[in-house]
């Protein structure tokens, strides 16, 4: 039996990286497969034998899905809640999880992770694995009650991201919500957590358009210091924060992630304002069953949940 690493959309395995994918080389190892890589995979990793031009049985590939491989595989992806989450998936990476195709879970549901929640929050933690984008600026006079929008850039079938975003906005003004919008970090910093002006500038327009009506953070705001005055979150498929979930807040979201069986998924936009001013469906166990399955039944962390996780796939 071969395992085999590409090169495919990462052609080289350092930091974080390193040791994700030594853990699964280790294991994959003692399930007594030949571990192969691809000639220009740059890792100085296990040792890899030939595969004496065999077909491989299982093929690793990182951050891609199955529809762009030239074999599919295994596809291994940076996750939160936080640093050192990652997935190991037979569909792809976040938001092409498994789970966004399949509407029921595992049974029994884990318990819900207490301790892990009260120590990201109590850190501020993010799921940035780079430490100049994990780290938060205390904010205060957060407004009370309003609906938050968290927005990254991204692709989304029913209209490009940032006419949707004036879109969506311009509707809970005509509806006297308040707005707090987070931008994740990548929007507006560099890889060194500092401002970004070439990134700021193709925002200016949006800050212009709304000035005065909503209320913006794009540097390091913390969500733990947002979520509490939070009546509702709207998000898209691609925001991998998971911090709604660790305090309870009905989440709505405009595409198809990885949960959109457990919260309020809209099609359309005129399903916003219902959705949010009638929360009948809302159910925060609901929620908290996906989070619970999610970080203890699915993600991998260490050796342990890697063997567990590999042996689920096998």
């Amino acid at each position: 039996m071969i395992c085999h690493f590409s090169s495919h959309s990462k052609n080289s395995y350092n930091g974080v990286w390193h040791n994700i994918m030594m853990s699964i080389a280790y294991e994959m190892n003692r399930r007594g497969y030949l571990l192969t890589k691809d000639g220009d995979l740059n890792w100085n990793g296990p040792e890899f034998g030939d595969s004496l031009g065999r077909t491989p049985d299982i093929v690793i590939y990182t951050n891609c899905n199955h529809y762009v491989t030239p074999q599919k595989g295994w596809y291994v992806g940076l996750q939160g809640p936080a640093p050192g989450y990652f997935s190991i998936d037979k569909v792809g990476c976040w938001p092409h999880l498994e789970s966004t195709y399949t509407p029921k879970l595992s049974a029994p549901i884990p318990k819900y992770p207490e301790k892990l929640v009260y120590d990201i929050k109590k850190q501020k933690l993010n799921h940035y694995n780079n430490k100049h984008l994990n780290r938060s600026e205390e904010i205060t006079n957060v407004p009370k009650d309003h609906v938050l929008l968290i927005m990254s850039a991204s692709d989304q079938s029913w209209t490009p991201t940032w006419t949707r975003f004036a879109t969506i906005c311009n509707m809970l003004l005509a509806n006297n919500h308040k707005i707090v919008v987070k931008f994740t970090p990548e929007i507006a910093l560099d890889n060194k957590g500092e401002r970004d002006t070439r990134k700021i500038e193709q925002l200016e327009h949006l800050f212009k358009q709304f000035e005065g009506n909503l209320t913006c953070y794009y540097k390091h705001e913390s969500l733990h210091d947002i979520l509490p005055h939070s009546k509702a979150v709207i998000v898209e498929d691609n925001i991998q924060n998971l911090e709604p979930f660790m305090y309870d807040v009905p989440v709505i979201t405009l595409g198809a992630p990885p949960y959109r069986h457990w919260v309020k998924q809209i099609y359309h936009a005129h399903e916003i304002i219902p959705a949010l001013e009638n929360l009948s469906w809302f159910n925060p166990d609901r929620q908290r069953d996906w989070f619970s399955w999610y970080v203890n039944e699915y993600l991998c962390s260490d050796m342990e949940s890697v063997a567990r996780r590999i042996d689920q796939l096998l």
